[in-house]
């Protein structure tokens, strides 16, 4: 999950062709003139505790803050709605807010000429600081969920948005919140011997509330009427030069819907969802936000895993560990520490692939990362031994969720048996790979041998021995995807490992592809080593800091 990121910044995009006016007076009615919020629903708890309304926080700099934040969305002044997003957010949050609540609606709306767009988009910043520095109570969930049914009906609508520009990350990270506490209140409805009375009467009477029908409702519009399967099905048109909000919002639907399907587990309908992007393309439009590249390949990546697509898992894993390495361990945004979290879990969901294909041609800078944190681990998990595999799965798999509204009238803990189904699932295919390791150990050591001395070597008898090489015979051959530009779910079978052997009466036959040693990947491991440590003392440098901090004063001025 992420919630913002400093990555990079893309173009602007625009919602509708209309010009924007040069004075901001001209727009200070709204983005098109809509009804006011002036009333709003006060806040009946806080969720930092009794201590969080943010009232009494209205300070001088954060009145500053809303007004220059409001004027520079009238203006369409996205560099500087882009800093203000990321950096003085931020900033602000860590000064004044990071043990409470932004002020609300009502003590900011006479700020902004209580304009509807822009009042939407703040509470959806408003909404997001809470899940994410705080503890969302129930009446936060409900009122974030009726904020963003608001805020995407205008951008549906297209009326009060008709000039409107922002910034392409902002967009992105509004996707990814609004999945992030759908998915976050499909586990809170299911801990039903942990609410109270009045929140399971609230949640009965309001089944609509984050109801998955209308949330893949929402994800479905926004691709449709955006016609972004069209334009990425074109080849004559490049995808991210200058999209509208919709435009956009339709591409990263299509990321959040493959997202959903892996929520709910079914991996080939998510993979689907991807047809229209391709996913090779290392100039694509979800590669210029580090949190969207990281998001697209972490549920790409761990769809293929629970397939049995173990090459086609390490390869998209293999290629977003390379892409980020040099993103761990900064906090310059309220977003890195997610970032680092999900980079972390694709390094788990990776070793485990792995070790799941053995033999599998692996980059040797990938193999360092892996080895890095798993450097005890891994000759575990080639043993197949399961509790290994249970703690990464557990750490690195997706929230699974039961979309369903559960039954009020039984109550009953069922917010793990979507987990729990999964896990079993996957324990499963670790367990018949059981013998596996053992069986090709002993394979690379010979060219030819009678299958009987081999059972006996692994103390089974021949019929079940005779069993276990179909099985990896089996097993050793996969679909992979070409990545040539072809649909994500597309794939050749192919054999995914460094072993070959076929039974000619009672005798096995052994054929072990050679490796090619590239003394090229030693040097390039260790040059990037260097160029990484050159990057981090450049970014400690404080006469660097200070030219930069010059350099946003002089713009800002």
């Amino acid at each position: 999950m992420f919630r913002g990121n400093d990555e990079a910044f893309a173009a602007p995009v625009a919602v509708g062709g209309m010009g924007i006016p040069q004075d901001p007076t001209q727009v200070m009615g709204g983005f098109g003139d809509g009804p006011g919020l002036g009333g709003g629903t006060p806040q009946m708890q806080s969720g930092f505790g009794d201590s969080g309304q943010a009232g009494f926080m209205l300070t001088e700099r954060v009145r500053a803050y809303i007004i220059d934040f409001y004027m520079k969305m009238c203006e369409n002044n996205t560099s500087d709605v882009r800093y203000l997003y990321f950096r003085e957010w931020t900033s602000l949050t860590n000064n004044y807010y990071k043990d409470t609540e932004w002020p609300n609606e009502n003590e900011i709306s006479s700020l902004v000429d209580e304009n509807e767009v822009f009042i939407h988009c703040y509470k959806e910043l408003y909404y997001r600081h809470i899940f994410v520095h705080g503890s969302p109570l129930l009446h936060h969930r409900v009122e974030s969920w009726e904020n963003y049914k608001a805020l995407f009906d205008m951008f549906l609508d297209g009326a009060n948005t008709s000039s409107l520009q922002l910034p392409l990350e902002w967009l992105g990270d509004m996707i990814d919140e609004f999945l992030y506490q759908f998915e976050d209140f499909c586990s809170y409805r299911h801990k039903l011997t942990r609410l109270s009375e009045e929140e399971l009467e609230t949640l009965e009477n309001q089944p609509d509330v984050w109801n998955v029908h209308m949330v893949l409702g929402y994800l479905t519009s926004f691709v449709d009427r955006s016609g972004i399967v069209k334009m990425l099905n074109d080849p004559n048109k490049q995808v991210g030069n200058r999209l509208s909000v919709l435009e956009s919002l339709g591409y990263y639907s299509l990321i959040g819907l493959c997202r959903v399907h892996c929520l709910t587990g079914d991996y080939r309908l998510a993979l689907q969802q991807l047809n229209p992007i391709d996913v090779d393309d290392k100039r694509a439009l979800f590669t210029r936000i580090a949190s969207t590249h990281l998001s697209l390949y972490y549920y790409l990546g761990f769809a293929y895993m629970m397939m049995k697509r173990y090459a086609d898992a390490v390869n998209v894993f293999s290629t977003v560990l390379l892409a980020h390495r040099g993103s761990r361990g900064r906090a310059t945004c309220f977003s890195d520490g997610q970032i680092n979290s999900k980079y972390d879990k694709i390094r788990a969901l990776c070793a485990m692939s792995v070790a799941l294909s053995p033999g599998l041609a692996l980059d040797e800078q990938v193999r360092q990362l892996l080895m890095e944190k798993y450097d005890e681990v891994m000759p575990r998990l080639m043993q197949r031994r399961e509790e290994n595999f249970e703690e990464l799965f557990r750490y690195g798999c997706p929230k699974f969720i039961t979309p369903s509204t559960p039954n009020y009238s039984n109550l009953e803990d069922r917010h793990r048996e979507a987990y729990n189904l999964q896990l079993k699932w996957f324990l499963t295919e670790v367990r018949s790979q059981a013998t596996l390791p053992e069986i090709r150990s002993y394979l690379k050591l010979y060219t030819s041998i009678p299958i009987m001395k081999l059972s006996q070597f692994c103390d089974l008898s021949d019929e079940v021995f005779i069993e276990k090489l179909m099985s990896i015979k089996h097993k050793s051959y996969q679909l992979v995807n070409p990545r040539n530009g072809s649909p994500a779910l597309d794939g050749i079978r192919s054999c995914a490992t460094d072993v070959h052997f076929y039974m000619s009466e009672d005798m096995l036959h052994v054929d072990e592809t050679g490796r090619v040693q590239r003394f090229s990947e030693y040097f390039m491991t260790h040059s990037l080593k260097f160029q990484t440590a050159i990057d981090d003392l450049r970014s400690t440098d404080p006469r660097r800091r200070h030219h930069q901090k010059k350099k946003h004063n002089d713009r800002k001025q």
